[in-house]
């Protein structure tokens, strides 16, 4: 008499992750499509990509097999347009509140000695401004603001905190899922961005972090996309093998690293200026 067995289900980290950013993407595109309505829905697509559920009642109804492939092009392309309708307004907004306000000039209805006490104020003033001013270096014309305020937003996820300074420069980092990103440099003129991201063995399971690479590369420069794109693909093909590569856009140098280990595999983004 034979016994009759029920198939188990083979739990992957493809699935738990497919659960994980399917959920997450869920909620925050619930939450911003009321406020941001193109990047929610966006992210709504994205989730519904990932889910499951969702995956199987397609297959099941309108018999259209969702592979991972199909997976990565959808995120990699929503990640895109996520990144191009974000509300961005609020860094130029913030900036402006940062700059100082020009002081009024001086009433020349004082007499002699308010007006001499004027020019010396002025005198000073020049004179402050003088060694207050320093030639930046060459660095990559972004301010902090403009990658913290996209890579912060809720659909995102990333929260930087700073550290401790890298070669005497300023240093913000923020983990996510296994991202890294770090800025270095002075607030309004960064020397270096990076992004580090562990990897898998199946490219097929990375495409959620093949996304916030292209996020975060999008921010600096949208031209850089499809290049990164095609770069990941190189690594997935050969994912045991170590490979580098670089390429300049506008003032920027992007270089690609990917490092193979037997613990985990590490892909990373470093831009630096091209001058």
């Amino acid at each position: 008499m034979s016994e009759q067995t029920t198939p188990s289900k083979k739990i992957t980290i493809g699935l738990i992750l497919s659960w994980i950013f399917g959920v997450l993407f869920a909620l925050t595109g619930i939450v911003s499509v009321f406020s941001e309505p193109i990047p929610g829905l966006v992210m709504l697509i994205m989730a519904a990509v990932l889910l499951p559920p969702i995956a199987k009642l397609v297959d099941q109804k309108w018999k259209f097999h969702l592979s991972k492939g199909i997976k990565i092009v959808v995120i990699i392309i929503g990640f895109i347009i996520f990144g191009a309708t974000i509300d961005t307004s609020n860094v130029s907004t913030t900036q402006q509140n940062e700059q100082p306000k020009e002081e009024e000039p001086a009433t020349q209805n004082e007499g002699v000695t308010n007006e001499t006490v004027t020019t010396e104020q002025v005198n000073e003033e020049q004179a402050t401004n003088e060694e207050k001013t320093e030639t930046l270096p060459n660095g990559l014309n972004m301010s902090r603001a403009d990658i913290v305020t996209v890579l912060e937003k809720p659909a995102i996820g990333f929260s930087f905190e700073e550290g401790a300074p890298v070669n005497g420069q300023e240093n913000f980092v923020a983990n996510k899922g296994g991202s890294i990103v770090q800025l270095l440099g002075p607030s309004k003129n960064l020397q270096e961005a990076s992004i580090i991201a562990l990897l898998g063995n199946d490219a097929g399971e990375n495409m959620t972090t093949l996304a916030m690479v292209i996020v975060f590369a999008n921010v600096i420069d949208q031209s850089s996309v499809n290049w990164i794109s095609s770069e990941f693909e190189k690594v997935a093909s050969s994912p045991t093998k170590e490979y580098s590569n670089s390429k300049v856009f506008g003032d920027k140098i992007f270089k690609i690293q990917f490092t193979p280990s037997d613990f985990f595999n590490s892909f990373s983004l470093i831009v630096t200026p091209s001058l």
